[in-house]
């Protein structure tokens, strides 16, 4: 998973997020570069988190090769994803929540606007008192 942002997205924009898997590459070339790491074949991304039925192939299969190692790799990106898109759809809600109590402040603000709310607070001889604030050092 990679995310960031562009130079027109504002200080409140969503960042743009894509989907990047790898397999590692350890390989180095004739100049002691590293190799770019490799994409994960789609075939195996999709066993991995497809439907669990695919999976359970999977998993059984890496186990009767004794396979635990990889066993346990598998199973850990498989929870990491299930985790990773109920955060997201947990995530969306709480956007829709925000964007809901959003529109209704701003909503309520311009009726108190429209009401002229200030002028009649003031016309009931409402005054703000003010407190002298000071400022202590907490240590």
């Amino acid at each position: 998973m990679v995310s960031g942002y562009t130079d027109i997205d504002g200080p409140s924009s969503q960042p743009h997020i894509i989907d990047l898997y790898a397999q590692t590459n350890d390989n180095y070339n004739s100049d002691g570069e590293a190799v770019p790491a490799l994409p994960i074949l789609a075939w195996f991304q999709l066993l991995m988190v497809g439907p669990p039925s695919d999976f359970y192939i999977l998993h059984c299969t890496l186990l009767e090769h004794d396979d635990l190692g990889l066993t346990h790799k598998v199973n850990r990106y498989r929870d990491l994803d299930d985790k990773y898109a109920d955060l997201a759809i947990w995530l969306e809600h709480l956007q829709v929540k925000l964007d809901a109590i959003q529109n209704a402040h701003a909503a309520c603000e311009s009726h108190l606007v429209l009401a002229h709310a200030a002028e009649q607070v003031k016309c009931y001889g409402f005054t703000l008192r003010t407190h002298t604030l000071t400022s202590t050092v907490l240590r």
